[in-house]
């Protein structure tokens, strides 16, 4: 005897398939070691090869002492390239198609900048504009991206920069580039959000819950507030469950 419910047992899971991130959000001041450690994950077999989406070319020097088999990257220069090339990434990754197990997009704000001047423009050219629609279809645009990021089979990572701005239970709030009420949404979606900073030619990520940071961890049980010298590879052996196993 079945039950309705049956019918979706192929798309039940249980909490072994939940242990490690599938999204990670990275954001620091320039210089800070963010796009240094979104590309190590590419030393990590598991999820190589690696796709780099860059929408700054700000890679190099960056990718030294990784072959053109771990890592590929695409540069894109326009709102209208990078919905082409994303939109090829989601079809293909649907279809079983793509070849890659991580996903790299850096800078996201850069790109957010290009999509809100797209649908600025968009807007102006209406025989009546409302200036108020281009937050609304930027934001949704942003979501879009992120929820595509986060519900694919790939490993999903976004870099992007931080803006500092004067807090209201502080001196100052580092928080993500970006503008609107995507500024608010986007830390929501991913598994980690980290905060990169340098100092002294050392990396401290920062994942622990901040009123000063945009910081977010779902694995917070396992995983330190501050990690120094980070590597992909170094907090995903944290995180993983053959590590607990072998202790």
């Amino acid at each position: 005897m079945t039950n309705a419910l049956s019918a979706f047992d192929a798309h039940i899971i249980g909490p072994s398939h939940l242990t490690k991130p599938n999204y990670i959000m990275l954001y620091g001041n320039p210089g800070s070691g963010k796009s240094t450690l979104a590309a190590s994950i590419a030393a990590v077999p598991e999820y190589c090869p690696v796709l780099i989406i860059s929408t700054e070319g700000g890679l190099v020097g960056i990718l030294e002492g990784y072959n053109d088999e771990q890592i590929k990257v695409l540069e894109v220069s326009t709102h209208e390239g990078f919905n082409a090339v994303f939109q090829a990434v989601i079809d293909d990754d649907a279809a079983g198609t793509l070849p890659y197990k991580t996903v790299i997009i850096d800078t996201m704000d850069v790109q957010f900048d290009r999509a809100l001047e797209h649908y600025a423009e968009v807007e102006e050219a209406r025989a009546k504009p409302d200036s108020f629609k281009k937050w609304a279809q930027v934001g949704e645009w942003a979501n879009g991206v992120s929820r595509g990021m986060k519900d694919s089979n790939f490993l999903g990572i976004t870099v992007l920069h931080s803006k500092r701005t004067k807090s209201e239970n502080g001196p100052y709030e580092d928080n993500l580039a970006l503008s609107g009420a995507a500024k608010d949404k986007a830390a929501g979606v991913p598994d980690i959000v980290g905060f990169t900073v340098r100092e002294k030619r050392s990396t401290t990520l920062y994942v622990g819950s901040s009123n000063n940071r945009a910081t977010k961890s779902r694995f917070e049980n396992v995983l330190p507030d501050e990690i120094v010298d980070p590597t992909m590879k170094g907090i995903l052996d944290i995180i993983s469950p053959k590590k607990k196993e072998a202790k």
